[in-house]
């Protein structure tokens, strides 16, 4: 039976392939995402534990919060009557299907915990006749024409929060569906002189909005909605291992779920998963944050499916820890502010817990990270940020981004496997911390383009615009690239720009390179000329191949288990008849 998950997945993919009938193809024959995601089944599970019997059921439409809420005919109204009760391992709280619940203030689970073997879930049910529309979450403000309040000093109206909490990068959509423009990262009220843009203020939680004095916002554009705000729908404090959270929809609204967030936590937080839930004009799936101490965030993100976001679709924060963000499906997003990704593993400084290990696989990225208003250049589809130590991007696809991946001085990073279509395969970027890099960039499959390429970068502009970008402000001999094995195929590109493009704003030696075994097609393969194109690089015409098998020597076709050529690449030596390219088998 397909299910309803996968009839929004492939409704989505057959209106993407209709808008970029190219995007996919190694030529026009070439591997489609339906095509890749069936491949990869075979590495996908196979099943997933079912939630057990209800304990605690919830009816948006039927339900009362005066009733007991353990049986179908007694059900409570409101997740936060849900979440007051007291869930101990093995409680199963039910969402009736066809349930909308509208929130004014964020959801706060406290010191709820499962065990391995019997975890709490979220989850829905059917009351019945509505056994296909999933539980519906929103949390958001649409103020009225009252709610705003005009400051002469920055000549800007104004919405406070509610809560006297941050909108931090929420969203702010209008009612002719066009989208704000956040100045937001530089906090720029200055910039508040045309439509459409806004900014956040961090410090008095409030939200700032174009519109001539004396029309309030939601009369000038006839109504606008702003996500609730940083702390999510659903906000788990000090809590969440073994928690499961599946089945729902959401929109209009900020992260689904923030765990670990704005409360010291005492302990790891193991076995938190999200599966299965879907959302539209939303700032994202989950976010996790948590003071600088020893304990450490544990999340497992997949089967879920997201569209139009604001800063990252699942932002993995302070002390995560080997993570698995897998299967997801992140469709058109970054649509009113800097973009992160749609994967954005934002780990930072720790006393002393290891922050590292996440992996980010078989995950399908469009269009996302392309970041407007005061901070336009940042962000790519899947982003290592900071700290980000022994993470594994491996056979994702991202398409239409400005910059497919991005690490911001990880260390030991692998991007392996991957199929890629956008402006920049790899951008790697330094905030001026010397840090030990040993970046691994195998077994990719690239077609780089350029076009939506035109926004103005920071720093030496010969390093900006490569396939793969290597853009570090320091040298230091502990800095070290390894991109073997990768299958590249780049158009359009003229003057500085290249496959391998390597620069650094001082000038200072160049970083360890191992540029083994690629095949490049149609673009110098390096600059500067420092750079010497090894032996078992092969250069071939890759436009004119007739199909996309590549069965020339060293490149073959996928096979029937996907695509594993990444796995052996990594500590392999590279020859000229070595597997390339993501769909190497």
């Amino acid at each position: 039976m397909t299910s309803r998950r996968d009839v929004l997945k492939f409704s989505v993919l057959s209106a993407l392939m209709a808008r970029f009938p190219q995007v996919y193809a190694q030529s026009s024959g070439g591997l489609t995402p339906a095509q890749y995601w069936q491949l990869q089944a075979p590495l996908r599970p196979t099943t997933r534990p079912v939630a057990p019997a209800p304990t605690i059921y919830v009816d948006a439409i039927h339900g009362d919060d005066k009733w007991a809420g353990t049986t179908m005919a007694s059900a409570l109204k409101t997740l936060s009557m849900a979440a007051s009760k007291t869930l101990n391992p093995g409680a199963v709280i039910a969402l009736a299907n066809g349930s909308v619940f509208e929130l004014t203030d964020a959801v706060v689970f406290r010191n709820v915990n499962g065990t391995a073997s019997s975890r709490i879930y979220l989850t829905n049910y059917d009351p019945g006749g509505v056994p296909d529309t999933l539980p519906k979450i929103r949390y958001r403000f649409k103020p009225a024409a009252t709610d705003w309040v005009w400051d002469a000093s920055r000549a800007a109206w104004y919405f406070a929060h509610p809560h006297g909490r941050k909108f931090n990068y929420a969203y702010v959509r209008f009612n002719d569906d066009s989208w704000g423009v956040s100045y937001t990262y530089n906090q720029d009220y200055a910039a508040l002189t045309a439509p459409y843009r806004y900014v956040s203020d961090q410090v008095n939680h409030r939200i700032y909005i174009y519109a001539p004095e004396g029309v309030n916002p939601t009369t000038y554009y006839n109504g606008v909605t702003i996500a609730g705000d940083d702390f999510g729908c659903l906000l788990m404090l000090r809590c969440g291992s073994y928690v499961t959270i599946e089945n729902i929809d959401f929109e209009e609204t900020p992260h689904l779920v923030s765990i670990g967030s704005y409360d010291v936590i005492g302990s790891n937080i193991t076995g938190f998963e999200l599966r299965n839930c879907h959302g539209v004009n939303v700032t994202g799936l989950m976010g996790t944050y948590a003071d600088n101490h020893a304990y450490t965030v544990q999340v497992n993100v997949h089967d879920c499916s997201l569209q139009h976001y604001a800063t990252a679709g699942v932002q993995l924060g302070n002390n995560s820890r080997d993570c698995v963000i897998e299967d997801n499906w992140f469709v058109d997003g970054g649509k009113c502010c800097t973009s992160a990704g749609a994967v954005y593993l934002q780990e930072r400084p720790t006393t002393s817990a290891a922050i590292n290990g996440t992996v980010v696989r078989r995950n399908f990225v469009d269009t996302y990270a392309n970041g407007i208003g005061d901070h336009p250049y940042d962000g790519a589809g899947i982003y290592c940020e900071i700290n980000s130590d022994k993470c594994l991007i491996q056979n994702n696809i991202v398409i239409n981004c400005r910059t497919a991946l991005q690490d911001n001085s990880g260390k030991s990073n692998s991007f392996v496997g991957n199929l890629l279509h956008c402006d920049r395969a790899l951008m790697v970027t330094d905030q001026g911390n010397a840090k030990t890099t040993n970046l691994v960039f195998d077994g990719n499959t690239i077609y780089s383009q350029t076009g939506r390429n035109t926004y103005a970068s920071p720093g030496a502009a010969s390093s900006s615009d490569g396939v793969i970008a290597w853009r570090i402000d320091v040298a230091d001999p502990r800095y070290a690239l390894k991109a073997r094995g990768n299958v590249i195929r780049a158009g359009g590109f003229a003057g500085r720009q290249a496959v391998f493009l390597i620069g650094t704003y001082d000038g200072s030696a160049l970083p360890v390179l191992d540029l083994h075994g690629n095949t490049v097609s149609n673009v110098p393969f390096a600059l500067p000329s420092s750079i010497t194109q090894p032996s078992d690089t092969q250069l071939l015409d890759l436009e004119a191949l007739a199909t996309s098998s590549y069965t020339v020597p060293g490149i073959t076709t996928i096979g029937a288990s996907g695509s594993i050529s990444s796995k052996a690449l990594l500590g392999a030596a590279l020859t000229s008849d070595s597997i390339r390219g993501a769909i190497g088998t």
